[in-house]
C-alpha cells in the first residue's frame, strides 16, 4: 500500500465493494485429509489493535478483519446445498459459496473491527468423492481511505518511509472422517501490511496578491521595462514540493485602466508581460504574454530535503516595451495560479 499525502493505493487488495477488500494473494493450504463433506468456520483473534511500526513512530490503523475465503481449487461437482454438520453461531448473512470460493463474514467486531466471536458457515459442501476440501485462503478485511490518512496525520514525526504490522489469522473447519465429525484447526497466519509513507500535504499558500511594476526608462532607445518579485511561502510537509499550474488560454497582458473606478478595459496599447521563476523546472512561464511551452505542464518547485515550509519568488515584469506603444495612466491584469502537491 501507498501513502502519499491525501492519495492511497492498494497495490495488493482487491476491492469487494465499499471499503471492503480481500489480498491479491492466496497463500496455499497443503495437506489435508481428504473428505466429501466439510464446513468452513473463523476463529477469534487475539489482536484487538492493527498497529504498524515505522521510522516516525508507532501508528493504531483502521484495518479491520473481517472474515475469509476459502478456494476449494477448481474442484468440480460441489454443493453447497447441505445441512451444516455442526451447530453454532453462523457468520453474517454475506457468506456464501460462488462455485469456487467459499466467503465468511462474522456479524460481530470488536471495537476496531477485529473478529471477536467464532462463527461457521451456514452450510456445508459436499462432493461425490473425497478430496482435499479446499487448497488456498486469505483474509477479508476494511480500510476507510480517510481514516488511514487521519491515522498518519496524528504521528508526532511525520518521517516518510516503510511501516509495517501484522495480526495472526485462525480459521478451522469441521469435516466427516468415516462418518465421524472432527476439525482441524489451520496453522495461525499472519496478516501482514507494509504502507508506504510518503507524507507530502499543504497547510496553506501565502502569496503577494497585488504587486506595483515601477517602470525603468531607456532614455537613449526609448524603451521603459520593469519587473517585481511576488513571494510565494508554502506551508505543510513537503518531500519533493510543489507544482504551479497556469492558464494556457490566457493572454498575459497588462491592459490600459479607463479613469471610471473599477473599470478595466483593453487601451490601444496593451503591454505583454512575463512570468519567470529562477528556481523552478521551467524558469521561462510567460514570455512577451504568452504561455511558453514547457509551462503548459504544471511547473515545479522541488525543494533539496523535506521541509515544512520554504519561500520562492514569482518574477513578474516586461522588457524593451518601446515609449511610443505606452501610454499615460495605470495599467494593470491579473492571473490565476494553481497550487498542488508533487504527486
Amino acid at each position: 500500500m501507498k501513502l502519499k499525502g491525501n492519495n492511497v493505493v492498494y497495490n495488493n487488495a482487491i476491492a469487494l465493494g465499499g471499503d471492503e477488500y480481500a489480498l491479491t494473494d492466496w497463500t496455499a493450504i497443503n495437506n489435508l485429509i481428504p473428505t466429501n463433506r466439510w464446513q468452513p468456520a473463523l476463529l477469534t483473534t487475539n489482536n484487538r489493535q492493527f498497529i504498524l511500526t515505522g521510522p516516525g513512530g508507532d501508528v493504531i490503523v483502521p484495518i479491520h478483519l473481517l472474515g475469509g475465503q476459502f478456494n476449494i481449487g477448481g474442484v468440480s461437482g460441489v454443493s453447497d446445498q447441505n445441512a451444516p454438520i455442526i451447530s453454532g453461531s453462523i457468520c453474517g448473512d454475506r457468506s456464501g459459496f460462488d462455485g469456487s470460493v467459499v466467503t465468511l463474514s462474522s456479524v460481530v467486531q470488536d471495537n476496531v473491527g477485529h473478529v471477536t466471536e467464532s462463527c461457521q458457515a451456514g452450510f456445508s459442501l459436499s462432493t461425490l468423492q473425497s478430496v482435499q476440501p479446499f487448497y488456498f485462503n486469505r483474509p477479508i478485511f476494511s480500510i476507510n481511505s480517510q481514516e488511514l490518512i487521519a491515522a498518519f496525520e496524528v504521528l508526532d514525526k511525520k518521517i516518510p518511509g516503510q511501516y509495517f504490522g501484522s495480526i495472526s489469522v485462525n480459521n478451522r473447519y469441521y469435516f466427516l472422517e468415516n462418518g465421524v465429525v472432527t476439525y482441524r484447526q489451520l496453522p495461525s497466519q499472519s496478516f501482514t501490511v507494509q504502507i508506504n509513507y510518503s507524507p507530502e500535504f499543504i497547510t496553506d499558500i501565502n502569496v503577494d496578491t497585488q504587486k506595483n511594476i515601477v517602470p525603468v526608462y531607456d532614455t537613449s532607445l526609448h524603451m521603459a521595462s520593469g519587473s517585481v518579485d511576488f513571494n510565494v511561502k508554502a506551508t505543510g510537509y513537503f518531500q519533493t514540493g510543489i507544482q504551479m499550474t497556469f492558464d494556457p488560454k490566457k493572454e498575459y497582458f497588462l491592459n490600459k485602466v479607463k479613469n471610471v473606478p473599477d473599470d478595466i478595459s483593453l487601451g490601444s496599447k496593451p503591454i505583454p508581460y512575463f512570468i519567470r521563476c529562477g528556481e523552478c523546472s521551467t524558469s521561462s512561464i510567460v514570455e512577451n504574454g504568452a504561455i511558453q511551452n514547457l509551462a503548459v505542464s504544471p511547473v515545479k518547485y522541488e525543494v533539496s530535503s523535506p521541509t515544512e515550509m520554504f519561500e520562492f519568488n514569482l518574477t513578474v515584469g516586461y522588457e524593451g516595451i518601446s515609449s511610443e506603444d505606452i501610454e499615460t495612466g495605470t495599467y494593470m491584469d491579473t492571473f490565476t495560479v494553481i497550487f498542488e502537491e508533487i504527486m
